[in-house]
């Protein structure tokens, strides 16, 4: 598979794309965009709405024209071991309603599709434990249903699909305890397996109408594959996504970008997760943010900062922001909605 021509490469993307390279493969390219990351409130649950509502005004203000948003599994796709199988309607239903308000505003939302874990997974019945649901990508019946809910939800939201696009990411798909150095050469070629050739799999023309990213934190993004990396040949995602949280180095920035270019020398890339932690030092989390923000910019790539948290929908993560290494406070305003010196930081830094 590695040894496929480049040509064959360039060839998925057009096809991938719809026959349109240039609007597809520089679509991710202005994307500024900030994570809203909340159990209570992601995509699929009623509580999302009364967040936005009150607080896509200012995430819009702040200079951001997008915003991220993890969809759970479990929410949409209860139970997909069951025959028949059925969805939740009422997910879709909370999910169209608040791409409504994402679209009213301006704004585009870029989406995590496998959030699947222990204790947030679906119920796999027999095919797997509870206590093992971090094996749901090694476990071919369960991967299989995933994929198969990727084309449930990517069919029920096709209508959105215009400012909505896609990611697959590397996290939570190793396997139990593979989430290591050690292991990615072999996890590596197991994802390229799975989750690494997705788009191959879907249906053709439901394809064409989705912008699908592949993210990676660790196998590419950090070396540990070193010279070998999750997605599969030829590629048929139309972009790639690294990871830059608390870099404060140019240089390091820069390998991590080569790590991706030399893997993937046609793929767009963003950066897909970064920020600093500013609960014990505003000022050097705004200087942090702001170099990510303009580092992105000057090289032509979108990104998403982490994150939003404010009043008006979601106490729980509000409290949680410095204290839950889950939200690693990474906010760039305060659990009272306040903001930090960040949020200042990374608006004049986009407005450059």
């Amino acid at each position: 598979m590695i040894g496929r021509f480049l040509y064959i490469n360039a060839l998925a993307v057009l096809v991938a794309c719809g026959l349109m390279p240039t609007p597809c493969q520089s679509s991710m390219a202005d994307i500024h965009a900030i994570t809203v990351y909340l159990f209570d409130g992601t995509l699929g649950r009623a509580d999302l709405d009364p967040y936005l509502i009150a607080n896509l005004p200012a995430i819009k203000d702040a200079g951001f024209n997008a915003i991220y948003l993890p969809a759970i599994w479990a929410d949409f796709d209860p139970s997909p071991m069951m025959k028949p199988r059925t969805y939740n309607a009422a997910a879709f239903r909370n999910a169209r309603s608040a791409l409504a308000l994402i679209r009213a505003a301006g704004l585009k939302a870029l989406v995590g599709l496998n959030y699947v874990g222990v204790g947030f997974a679906p119920d796999f019945g027999t095919a797997l434990p509870a206590k093992e649901a971090c094996n749901w990508a090694v476990t071919p019946a369960v991967y299989a249903a995933f994929e198969e809910y990727v084309t449930a939800f990517m069919s029920r939201l096709t209508a959105d699909s215009d400012i909505m696009s896609l990611m697959v990411f590397t996290e939570s798909a190793e396997g139990c305890g593979h989430a290591t150095k050690d292991a990615a050469r072999a996890v590596a070629d197991q994802l390229q397996e799975t989750i690494g050739s997705l788009p191959s799999r879907l249906p053709g023309a439901l394809r064409t109408k989705w912008n699908i990213g592949y993210h990676d934190y660790s196998i590419v993004n950090l070396g540990w594959g070193n010279g070998v990396g999750p997605i599969a040949l030829p590629i048929e995602f139309n972009f790639i996504s690294m990871v830059a949280y608390n870099v404060t180095s140019v240089a390091e920035l820069d390998a991590r970008v080569k790590r991706f270019s030399t893997l993937y020398p046609n793929e767009p890339l963003i950066i897909g997760e970064m920020g600093a932690n500013g609960c014990d030092d505003e000022s050097g989390q705004a200087t942090t943010d702001a170099r990510l923000v303009a580092y992105a910019v000057a090289h032509g790539y979108g990104f998403n900062l982490w994150g939003w948290v404010a009043g008006g929908g979601a106490p729980d993560a509000a409290a949680q922001e410095c204290s839950n290494p889950n939200y690693g406070g990474l906010s760039i305003n305060n659990p009272d909605g306040s903001p930090r010196q960040a949020k200042q930081a990374v608006k004049a830094a986009l407005k450059q």
